[in-house]
């Protein structure tokens, strides 16, 4: 057996590349992303929702830079939520914008609008 260098190997005598026909498989690819204002429990009306599980946590102090929850400048205590017309998943929300997106359908939020009542709490 003789060795020869790359550069001289024939690519028909490849062995990655089969000598029969191979149909070339659709390759498609695509990306989704999603965000949601996050506010105080009380004005958002749900909780932090990620992957499917609540994200729990302790009551956190915040400065109310504009004086709408208490006093401007005033500190008070909360949790936070997210403001959304579903339940604010990002994380599931990404994921099926982004198999939309590979199939060729629209966006996620035109196929389900924040103004449909179905939708609510989804």
């Amino acid at each position: 057996t003789q060795l020869r260098s790359s550069a001289t190997v024939d690519v028909d005598d490849d062995i990655l590349k089969p000598k029969y026909e191979i149909e070339p498989l659709q390759t498609r690819i695509g990306h989704g992303f999603d965000i949601h204002r996050m506010a105080p429990i009380e004005e958002a009306g749900q909780p932090i929702v990620i992957g499917g599980v609540i994200v729990e946590h302790k009551d956190q102090k915040w400065t109310d830079a504009e004086g709408k929850y208490v006093e401007k400048g005033g500190i008070f205590e909360t949790q936070l939520g997210v403001v959304a017309h579903s339940d604010g998943d990002v994380i599931y929300h990404s994921v099926v914008d982004a198999i939309f997106g590979a199939l060729t359908l629209p966006d996620i939020g035109q196929v389900f609008q924040d103004n449909d009542p179905r939708w609510k709490g989804c």
